[in-house]
């Protein structure tokens, strides 16, 4: 792993430093706001086509629900990206916007405080691959029941709790009421689209909205993560606990959109965690001239080819 590989050492083709490169890595805010919205844009169009459909054409709107469902649910996972982020400050320069942007934009979906996931993800960059690490969803088998429980919104209440558990560990008061007020604006905005959606009887969208929220967004953020911290498929559930693994996963459009906000070179951004995602692909050619490539090469994969040397039934 790049863990065991000393910054101070490393030393470009051209003769630069690994410290004066990375000094130049400052994030670019313009383009990771705009990839950020580009999500929006997506699913502001998707219900768009599904409301002009109900109106027009309200036939086969089970389908038209489940191909929205899917299309929406991938959307949010691509937004929900954007949250992290926001928890490194690198989404905004300043760091009051960088946080009400996350809260406004991301947050209010998540039913989510940004602060109070910042004391969560902090914990998981210090204790990955343990048992005390507060996101450890990926302890467990990638298997059929796996997938089935992440599409019928199990998973999601499992980890809902289990960041409650730590977060009840650390909470004062105000952050506990932070957290509160989160979920209480979260479900009345989820409810406001589906009430709305039901006394309208705009029926396509409002069942693509509660399938995209409910069970095709918790299901590929599950498997991302899996996919992003799993060693293999051998490893038991206890055995997983104590190693710590990362992977790069290339580029491409899906690779870009399911792995948004540089979830797709997830090995360098816990090993720079706070270098924006829009400074990781320049960070990845650097290191691939230091002895650091061989560590990337063999944590190297695709999506597909890890979930299928995860996948067991």
């Amino acid at each position: 792993m790049l863990e065991s590989i000393s910054k101070e050492l490393l030393v470009g083709r051209n003769g630069t430093s690994y410290r004066d490169f990375r000094a130049t890595l400052t994030p670019k805010h313009g383009v990771v706001l705009t990839q950020f919205f580009a999500g929006y844009v997506a699913i502001a169009l998707t219900a768009a086509a599904l409301i002009a459909s109900d109106v027009y054409y309200p036939h086969f709107f089970a389908i038209k629900g489940l191909v929205g469902g899917i299309v929406i649910g991938y959307g949010l996972a691509y937004l929900s990206l954007f949250f992290h982020e926001a928890v490194h400050f690198n989404l905004a320069r300043d760091r009051k916007t960088n946080d009400l942007i996350a809260q406004l934009f991301i947050g209010t979906f998540l039913g989510q405080s940004i602060k109070n996931y910042r004391e969560i993800h902090f914990d998981h960059h210090r204790f990955l691959g343990q048992a005390n690490d507060p996101e450890r969803t990926y302890f467990d088998s990638l298997t059929l029941r796996f997938v089935l429980e992440s599409l019928f919104l199990m998973r999601a209440v499992r980890f809902v709790f289990l960041r409650g558990r730590v977060l009840a560990k650390k909470q004062d008061d105000r952050s506990a009421f932070r957290g509160n007020v989160a979920l209480v604006v979260g479900v009345f905005f989820h409810l406001t689209i589906l009430v709305g959606s039901y006394y309208l009887g705009l029926w396509s969208f409002g069942l693509a909205w509660g399938l995209g929220m409910l069970s095709f967004f918790p299901f590929f953020a599950s498997i991302r993560q899996v996919l992003e911290h799993r060693p293999n498929a051998e490893n038991s559930t206890e055995s997983v606990s104590g190693i710590a693994t990362n992977r790069i996963f290339g580029t491409g459009l899906f690779v870009s959109t399911f792995g948004a906000a540089g979830f797709n070179r997830h090995l360098l951004h816990h090993w720079e965690p706070q270098i924006s995602c829009t400074r990781l692909g320049e960070l990845e050619e650097f290191l691939a001239e230091t002895p650091a490539l061989a560590s990337m090469e063999a944590n190297s994969s695709t999506y597909g080819k890890t979930f299928a040397d995860l996948f067991k039934i």
